[in-house]
């Protein structure tokens, strides 16, 4: 969500012009603490096989040692609501 605001004044004879913006990101996460997460592969789901042994023609055997789950949340600042706010000064 942005939020833009124009100032303007007369300073001689030169028309100044500020914008103010207020800009809220991730406005999910904010309303609700379960929505806006970010979801990455778990670690232990990059190598979810182990190698048994082999059988008797020489085949490998794998065991599954996988995660239950392949994708967990992300505690980053990408899964975190913020607010941020800016000045722009325009040049005439």
């Amino acid at each position: 969500v942005r939020i833009l605001q124009n100032f303007s004044m007369n300073l001689g004879s030169k028309r100044q012009t500020f914008q103010l913006n207020f800009d809220v990101l991730n406005v999910a996460n904010l309303i609700n603490s379960d929505w806006g997460v970010r979801k990455v592969a778990s670690p232990a789901a990059t190598t979810p096989l182990e190698l048994a042994g082999f059988d008797a023609q020489g085949e490998p055997i794998f065991n599954f040692v996988g995660p239950e789950k392949t994708f967990v949340d992300d505690p980053s600042l990408f899964s975190r609501w913020r607010i941020q706010l800016g000045l722009r000064y325009f040049f005439n």
